[in-house]
């Protein structure tokens, strides 16, 4: 393939591919490319090379400039200024003047019209000066300048007409300076000279000894703290703290020495010839310091150099700080009050003490040592307060609403239902959990709030643990070395151990008590039989959940009086609920028994016959029961072995009691075989003693039916308990009722309970809610 030659030398596009092939097209393209990347490169680094020259080239341009334009300006006034006719016009008001002068009846009053523009002069600098935050001790020398200005104004021969304004406007500009000065006293950060210089224009001022001086500057100190103390902030508090540390420190770098110093250097020079006022072009001095009196030109301020000792200074500062230390607990107080966050507490304890204990290392004091366990115990009971409430804020719903559905306690179906299986089946579970336990929507409000009121005192007792972690120490700024008085303990110890565990203590007393309102308030529900026990004993379960979880989570474990408590309340709601049951279930054994039985004779066995399986209505009243147990609104998870027993030992007491009532009601017979005679007793003095069965003398209740009764009761006292023995005879009623039928009746009682065992053996699966959990016999 032929080279391509130079782009260069075509003179358009069309030549190139009019005359070259298009891979030969496309090398003259990308040389082209090459060589304007080059060309850009060198254009690039020939500008960059220059550009600097050319930025300084233009900054001297623009210097040279501004240079000129000043020059011109100043050629211009100049020029304007020293024109034949200005020079003229001077000359003549300079003769004219000094002709004037020459007059002494004009003397007088050009003398006091130039006292007059003087002290406007002054009072308007003055009042500019405050305005604009100047210093404060040219003010108050500006002051004492027209005070002298206006006396001797007021002395003269002839008084100004302004006299009163201007005695106004004097007496005004004082009271502003005054506030002034206070304003300046309480500035944060100000420097220590302006502050000297601010103390020496009120001493100035308001003729003031030093002890006066510093006495004021305590007092302004205080009135700044009142002011912050009224509904305080936490930066108020904080600013209290730097105020604090600021006035016992400058009070002691400025007296008594140095503020004796600055009042010196103000005695030294006369009021015109200082050089503050000197240097104010505003007044004119140049041109009406002539007129001014002799008396006031020579007029020097004097200060009261009474004489102030280091111990006067220490006694005023030691009774001040005792009122600010005061003032700053009392403001942290008044500012907890308003705080609700304990963590937000807990964040401004951490901020405020360690600046108080920052200021250790500076102020050297028994007071601000006695002032740490003050605001520790701000903090502490604010916490408790605060813990307190929070903790209390807990109750139960322990009534149903009429309207309230009992939800379906069938867990197959849920087979039936589409239920979100992600994140870890939670859905599912919950909804097992649900039936399974019973919860209905009083209930699931119940838990929540006892989950939500668990999660506020785990977030509690976190705080403890963020407190006993918190190291104090770790600035070098904090003093730690102060020593409790008592016990000598650290300050580490004391802020990282003793607070944590009185806070501990109070968390303990305070969900202790919450527990055992919680219980009392159950126990007070089902005294009074206004709430289903079901309801109570779900309840209480969900109250024993959260104080396990609890004790689990935290060290706040129940005192034994809580449990031993609660497990006499479980017991009584157990009865309630076993007397529920069996109201509406013992009604077809009552009912069957008020008219003659009929046992099934051919279905009995062995010789003589006895029976081998209870009569119907046994076998109904424990399906009844058991169904009861099982598909009521109470479900089985309230069916604990206690809650089983205490049903059983229910069942026990009331079925024997309808046996007794049955057999006493009997019509009576002189046609039973043996009950009459074999059932009589003879008691020790000779007469005759009967009981209820052998009072029941009656054809339609004969031998056959007691005897079919008689396994009805083994039956039914081998579901209640254990079979009954020799040595534990008397133990239930309806042992009691065995014995007495025993005693009328000649049978095998050995074959009899051998029986009513095994058919219960072979039935106790039927009754799941009734059966042992494990049957040995």
């Amino acid at each position: 393939m032929a080279e391509a030659p130079d782009p260069r030398s075509l003179k358009s596009w069309e030549e190139a591919f009019e005359t070259y092939p298009v891979p030969i097209v496309r090398k003259l393209e990308h040389q082209l490319r090459k060589h304007t990347d080059e060309n850009r490169q060198k254009l690039r680094s020939l500008v960059g090379a220059s550009y600097r020259d050319l930025l300084g080239t233009a900054e001297r341009i623009i210097d040279m400039d501004d240079q000129m334009q000043r020059t011109e300006t100043l050629l211009l006034e100049i020029g304007r200024r020293c024109n034949a006719r200005a020079v003229e016009r001077s000359a003549e008001n300079l003769e004219r003047m000094s002709k004037s002068l020459s007059r002494g009846a004009c003397q007088e009053r050009y003398r006091s019209l130039g006292q007059a523009k003087l002290l406007q002069s002054t009072l308007a600098v003055a009042g500019r000066a405050m305005k604009a935050g100047g210093d404060a001790l040219l003010v108050a020398k500006l002051l004492v300048l027209a005070r002298l200005l206006h006396k001797d104004l007021v002395d003269g021969a002839k008084p100004v007409v302004a006299l009163e304004e201007f005695r106004r406007r004097l007496a005004s500009l004082r009271k502003r300076l005054l506030a002034y000065t206070e304003r300046m006293l309480v500035r944060p950060g100000m420097d220590r000279s302006a502050l000297a210089n601010t103390l020496c224009a009120y001493a100035l001022i308001t003729n003031s000894t030093p002890k006066d001086v510093l006495i004021h500057f305590l007092q302004t100190r205080s009135d700044e703290f009142d002011l912050s103390s009224g509904r305080p902030s936490e930066n108020d508090v904080r600013k209290m703290l730097d105020l604090y540390s600021q006035t016992l420190s400058d009070a002691r770098a400025l007296f008594p020495r140095v503020f004796a110093d600055a009042v010196s250097q103000v005695s030294r020079t006369p009021l015109l010839q200082d050089t503050q006022i000197r240097s104010l072009n505003e007044l004119s001095l140049d041109i009406y310091g002539q007129w001014v009196a002799e008396d006031v030109r020579k007029f020097t301020p004097w200060v009261r150099h009474d004489q102030l000792t280091a111990s006067d200074v220490s006694d005023s500062l030691a009774s001040w700080a005792k009122q600010a230390q005061k003032a700053l607990v009392g403001a942290t107080e008044q500012y907890l009050k308003d705080e609700k966050d304990i963590q937000e507490v807990l964040n401004v304890r951490r901020k405020i003490i360690a600046q108080y204990l920052g200021l250790g290392a500076k102020i050297r004091e028994e007071s601000h040592r006695q002032t740490i366990p003050k605001l520790r115990s701000v903090f502490l009971e604010r916490l408790e307060i605060l813990a307190e409430q929070q903790i209390s804020n807990i109750s139960l719903v322990l009534e149903k609403p009429s309207t309230t559905s009992a939800p379906s306690q069938n867990l197959w179906q849920l087979a039936t239902e589409n239920t979100d299986l992600s994140k870890g089946a939670m859905k599912f579970r919950n909804s097992i959990l649900q039936r399974r336990n019973g919860r209905d929507d009083v209930l699931n409000q119940n838990a929540g709030r006892l989950e939500t009121w668990l999660k506020s005192i785990e977030k509690l007792w976190q705080m403890t643990q963020q407190m006993r972690a918190t190291k104090w120490d770790d600035d070098s700024d904090l003093d730690l070395d102060l020593d409790e008085p008592e016990d000598e303990e650290s300050m580490q110890d004391a802020l990282s151990n003793q607070d944590p565990e009185t806070l501990e203590g109070k968390f303990r007393e305070t969900t202790t008590s919450a527990i055992q309102t919680l219980y009392a308030s159950v126990q007070t529900a089902s005294k009074a039989e206004t709430s289903p026990p079901d309801l109570l004993l779900r309840s209480l379960r969900e109250i024993n959940q959260t104080q396990q979880c609890l004790t689990d989570k935290t060290t706040l474990s129940p005192p034994p009086t809580t449990t031993t408590n609660n497990k006499e309340l479980i017991t009584t709601l157990y009865h309630h609920l076993a007397k529920r049951i069996l109201e509406n279930t013992l009604h077809p054994l009552t009912k069957s028994l008020s008219k003659p039985p009929r046992p099934s004779l051919a279905l009995w066995d062995g010789s003589p016959l006895l029976p081998v399986q209870p009569s119907p209505v046994i076998f109904r009243l424990l399906t009844l029961l058991h169904k009861a147990m099982a598909e009521n609104a109470t479900s089985c998870d309230l069916w604990s072995p206690a809650a089983v027993v205490v049903l059983k030992g229910e069942l026990d007491e009331l079925v024997a009691g309808i046996w007794q009532e049955a057999m006493r009601s009997a019509p009576d017979s002189a046609n039973d075989e043996k009950g009459g005679v074999e059932g009589e007793k003879t008691t020790s003095d000779g007469t005759e003693q009967g009981t209820p069965f052998q009072e029941a003398k009656s054809g339609a209740w004969g031998r056959e039916e007691r005897i079919q009764w008689l396994f009805d009761c083994c039956y039914l006292h081998r579901v209640t308990g254990r079979p009954p023995h020799n040595d534990n005879k008397g133990s239930s009623k309806l042992e009691t009722v065995i014995e007495e039928l025993e005693q009328s009746l000649e049978v095998p009682m050995d074959r009899l309970r051998k029986n009513a065992n095994e058919y219960w053996r072979r039935t106790f699966l039927l009754f799941g809610l009734l059966a042992p959990c494990i049957e040995h016999d």
